[in-house]
Order: C-alpha cells, then sequence, then structure tokens
C-alpha cells in the first residue's frame, strides 16, 4: 500500500495535477496524506510488533496492549440493566 500510494502520489505531482472545481486545489497534497497515513500506520505496527515480541518474552515487565483482562462485575453491570430501575427511560418509579 506504500509502494502504492506513493506511485499514485508522484505521478499527481510530476503533473502538478489540479482539481476540476470552482476553486483550484492540488490533487496530489490529498494523495501525500494517503502515503503519509500508510507510512505511520506502518512505523506503528512496526513498534506494537516489537513491544507484543517483548512482552512475549517478558510477560512480566510489559503491560498488555489495551486489553481488560477482568470480567466486570455484577454491580457494575447494573447500571446497564434497564429493569433495575423499573422507571421508563432510567426514571425511578
Amino acid at each position: 500500500m506504500i509502494k502504492a500510494s506513493w506511485d499514485v502520489f508522484w505521478s499527481s505531482w510530476t503533473i502538478k495535477e489540479k482539481s476540476v472545481a470552482s476553486v483550484t486545489v492540488y490533487v496530489f497534497i490529498g494523495k501525500f496524506g494517503a502515503f503519509l497515513g500508510w507510512v505511520l500506520l506502518a512505523v506503528q505496527s512496526a513498534f506494537m510488533t516489537v513491544y507484543c515480541a517483548l512482552g512475549s518474552i517478558n510477560p512480566e515487565r510489559y503491560a498488555p496492549i489495551l486489553i481488560k483482562s477482568e470480567l466486570p462485575t455484577e454491580e457494575e453491570l447494573g447500571g446497564f440493566n434497564p429493569t433495575n430501575d423499573g422507571g421508563k427511560d432510567g426514571e425511578p418509579q
């Protein structure tokens, strides 16, 4: 995806592609944004892969990434129970 988005950007850059509208906007700016987004996603995935590999080797030293390992208790789930209050739209009777 990085290579493909770079090729699309570069071909747009070489011809200085403009939008066909009442206001002239250079299209290659947006295409460069797509390329930059793919590069940043690749960098993030590389860092997360290394972090997860290190966490697999030494799990007590590295915390899980965005994982809640506990199930919610019945009290925590009580706020989601519509019959808990007995009223309509969360209003007590």
